[in-house]
């Protein structure tokens, strides 16, 4: 995980330094706008039951295929409401751009639903080689092509175009790695515990992801776009060598804890080893 992570890491540095010299800060700073609202409809869709499923040690087919319709469907009415509502959102941050933006991008949204299964049983097993695999790939296969629409001039949508390429990369990659697929029956005896529980964490990621986003979308309304392609990329630099290091244990624990819960003293030894 962590040579993936450093790989990955130094790949999109790399790029991202690339990139930002052919395309302007406002540029970065309409996609940061974008990606309040793109964000909040993918929590919304995923709902928790990416960490429900983790948690939960032995999900039936059934349980699986109701996780997946339901993150499905979300998502897509939740796209449905993101296109209708992204003229008013282009009206009020003054940026018609914003609007196409926002319906292009959003079309990433159901291949991030889509993933949430295969990726969840992929980690609940501990098998990040696969899912540092996929994630490498992706990346991978996004960066050229991002590279390649900003020096083609093609500015802001060389960014939209990775932010629908690496979800659908990552999730075939995922899917070839594991060996559920979706059916249509659905339900099962745990259902309901695994919407409590998914509810419950859905809760405590739309408190953390209003935390994280409430800077970008004042700044986004008080200073406009070009002010805040300087911010979020400042931001994102300064910020960086505390979110990867956190992103590895963080992806590591909550499987790691999932899997020793029945066990109080090994959790808390694992506890005490992560932190």
């Amino acid at each position: 995980m962590v040579w993936s992570r450093g790989a990955i890491q130094a790949l999109t540095f790399l790029s991202t330094l690339w990139i930002a010299r052919l395309l302007s800060p406002a540029d970065y700073g309409l996609m940061a706008i974008a990606g309040i609202w793109t964000g909040i409809v993918a929590l919304l869709a995923e709902m928790g039951l990416g960490a429900a499923i983790v948690q939960f040690r032995d999900l039936e087919e059934r349980e699986l295929n109701s996780c997946f319709w339901l993150t499905m469907g979300i998502d897509t009415v939740g796209y449905v409401a993101l296109y209708v509502a992204s003229a008013a959102l282009g009206t009020w941050f003054v940026n018609p751009m914003l609007t196409e933006i926002l319906r292009v991008a959003g079309l990433g949204l159901p291949l991030v639903a889509v993933r949430v299964v295969p990726d969840s049983l992929l980690r609940k097993q501990l098998a990040f080689d696969k899912v540092a695999k996929a994630e490498i790939i992706a990346a991978l296969s996004a960066v050229p092509v991002m590279i390649g629409m900003a020096g083609a001039g093609a500015g802001v949508w060389s960014l939209v175009a990775g932010v629908i390429l690496v979800p659908f990369v990552q999730t075939a990659v995922s899917f070839s790695y594991v060996r559920w697929r979706p059916g249509l029956q659905i339900g099962g005896r745990q259902y309901s515990q695994v919407l409590k529980y998914s509810l419950n964490t859905l809760g405590s990621r739309l408190c953390w992801g209003t935390y994280q986003q409430a800077d970008v979308f004042v700044l986004g309304k008080v200073s406009g776009d070009l002010v805040l392609g300087f911010y979020s990329m400042a931001m994102a630099l300064a910020s960086l060598p505390v979110e990867q290091v956190s992103a590895v244990v963080n992806q590591l624990a909550s499987p790691l804890m999932a899997e020793l819960q029945a066990n109080q003293e090994a959790m808390r030894e694992a506890f005490l080893r992560c932190t």
